[in-house]
């Protein structure tokens, strides 16, 4: 079954009219109609492109609509999706430390740690564990964004609980 997408632009649209999907192209006319995806926005022109690949739909789109059960469930530009779901962030301490009172700080879940480095989930912004961090022998930190695709998952995360 292949899904087809539509460059909804004039004079591309009499030209190209409906392309295949993607995925069924070979590399370099998966490069040509990449290209001609990014001539059309800088045209100005609205380009509606419907994936299920997710690591094309980040490499094109400037905004970015999560349908769930026929509805828009968000509508934002793929940085902002990525930005308003979890972090993942690894601290490394110069001696050892009691990490487990980074928990209190508000967004920030401790995932694993020992007496030298943790890995915590943050939801939100990174305010409140930097100044928390701030009293503590910090080696290195390393933050680590969602994807794209985590940030769409998470609008399916009850549907994967239930089919278990």
């Amino acid at each position: 079954m292949h899904e087809e997408f539509a460059i909804r632009t004039q004079g591309l649209c009499k030209s190209y009219g409906k392309v295949r999907a993607l995925r069924g192209l070979d590399p370099l006319m998966q490069h040509e109609v990449y290209r001609l995806l990014r001539e059309a926005r800088q045209a100005s022109a609205t380009v509606f492109f419907s994936s299920h690949v997710i690591s094309e739909v980040e490499m094109l789109a400037e905004r970015v609509a999560i349908i769930r059960a026929g509805v828009i469930v968000e509508e934002a530009e793929p940085s902002r999706l990525t930005q308003m779901t979890v972090r993942r962030v690894r601290v490394r301490f110069q001696r050892a430390v009691d990490s487990s009172r980074l928990a209190a700080v508000p967004g920030v879940t401790v995932v694993e740690r020992n007496d030298v480095s943790a890995m915590l989930q943050v939801e939100g912004d990174l305010d409140a564990l930097i100044k928390a961090l701030a009293a503590l022998p910090v080696r290195d930190l390393e933050s680590e964004h969602t994807s794209l695709e985590e940030a769409f998952l998470r609008y399916y995360a009850g549907d994967r609980k239930e089919a278990r």
